[in-house]
């Protein structure tokens, strides 16, 4: 039952992040807390955690080292 109110909540959280779009006062600050919070409640480890990342983000990854590395000269 917990778990599903997280998901509920996670959920409703990532419409409200979405709107905002980028932090710009309170209301987004404190939906980013729960976020947080209900990620956790919902799925047992932190949304920062490497558990957390899928493809694309490792791909992203890859592609930025990619740039870093031709940017360095290495």
């Amino acid at each position: 039952m917990k778990n599903r109110i997280s998901k509920r909540i996670y959920n409703i959280c990532l419409i409200i992040l979405e709107k905002y779009d980028y932090p710009r006062g309170i209301v987004w600050k404190l939906t980013k807390k729960v976020y947080d919070k209900a990620f956790y409640g919902a799925f047992g480890y932190s949304p920062y955690s490497p558990e957390a990342m899928d493809d694309h983000d490792r791909y992203m990854d890859n592609q930025e080292y990619i740039a870093r590395m031709s940017v360095d000269g290495e």
